[in-house]
């Protein structure tokens, strides 16, 4: 230990680093310690999710396996749901403006139509799926207000690819992003969850076996109602 103690500054110096990455290097994985354990689970489900359809696809053959030695990233992003939960400024002022019901869709639509994006461009499919789904605007507004209430921690000043559903179906699974750069992002996912992952690989057999069939089965579960929810005001 004097010895490794004695080599420190160097080390230092030779990484450029004020702090030496002892929890990488103790872990051999890079994460953060104040992760909170909602956010842990937020990440775990999504990499359980992706690890699920890497199974369908035959690229693994068990979501829980000590031989799993890749994470497949096509992780759910959800941006038009997202952007109708957190970014739908103009949502409370139409609801209750004195318009009519058409006035009301006409305004909505025009607005999100302006957004203009290559990840959540709204196009005019999206339109006629909210329009087929909701028969007043009232209806679509209910909804919408429902789903944002179930976002965790939602008085957060974070980015809206920040912010998060509680995942109470496979629907509310979606990941961290960085909306600038357009990449998945390491400020609250910060691989805390993959390292859940991995342990829950190293588990015993008999544990894997059970936490694989139950989560198949919690993710196939395609008629759940708050599925359903979900994908009443987004178009797929």
């Amino acid at each position: 230990m004097d010895e490794f103690q004695s080599k420190l500054p160097d080390l230092k110096q030779q990484y450029g680093l004020k702090h030496l990455p002892f929890i990488e290097h103790v872990w051999g994985h890079r994460f953060r310690t104040d992760q909170t354990p909602m956010i842990l689970l937020f990440e775990l489900m999504c990499i359980i999710e992706s690890q699920y359809q890497a199974k369908k696809n035959g690229l693994i053959k068990n979501i829980f396996s000590p031989e799993n030695d890749t994470l497949y990233f096509n992780h759910r992003r959800n941006f038009k749901l997202r952007i109708l939960l957190y970014q739908n400024e103009i949502l409370e002022t139409i609801y209750h403006s004195s318009m009519t019901d058409a006035e009301k869709w006409e305004k909505q639509f025009d607005f999100l139509m302006r957004l203009g994006s290559d990840n959540f461009d709204f196009n005019e499919s999206d339109v006629e799926h909210i329009k087929r789904n909701f028969s007043t605007f009232d209806g679509f507004y209910n909804v919408i207000k429902i789903l944002s209430s179930l976002t965790f921690d939602p008085l957060s000043k974070k980015r809206w690819t920040s912010k998060f559903v509680f995942p109470i179906s496979r629907e509310y699974i979606w990941c961290d992003y960085d909306n600038i750069r357009g990449s998945e992002d390491r400020r609250f996912f910060s691989r805390g969850g993959e390292l859940l992952y991995l342990m829950l690989c190293r588990s015993s057999f008999d544990l894997r076996l059970e936490l694989e069939k139950e989560f198949i089965e919690w993710i196939d579960d395609e008629d759940d109602s708050y599925s359903q929810l979900a994908s009443v005001p987004r178009h797929k």
